[in-house]
């Protein structure tokens, strides 16, 4: 997120608005820009509250992938306990009760 601050000061302005809109735009889609003043309250709110939906959304993305990794990979432990469990069955070196 880019936040613009002190719009209440736009003679001060060094960064035209449009300027930091393409800027950001260039950064990519995921980058919100966002214009502030302290001053008079404006934005302030919407700008943390936008930073905490992407920052949520974020872990989300995060917490999704991770949960699909821990599933790939006990199916993978799985299968390769059924070829394991198998393979012995087949050569005679495990049995139901265990060794006798």
């Amino acid at each position: 997120m880019v936040v613009g601050n002190k719009t209440d000061l736009e003679d001060a302005r060094v960064i035209s608005k449009e300027h930091a809109e393409h800027t950001v735009k260039e950064m990519g889609d995921e980058i919100l820009h966002v214009e502030t003043s302290a001053k008079d309250n404006v934005n302030v709110a919407n700008a943390f509250s936008q930073l905490a939906k992407q920052a949520l959304k974020r872990q989300q993305s995060i917490t999704r992938k991770a949960d699909d990794s821990t599933s790939s990979k006990r199916a993978f432990e799985r299968e390769r306990l059924k070829q394991l469990n198998t393979r012995k069955l087949s050569t005679g070196t495990h049995t139901k009760g265990g060794p006798e």
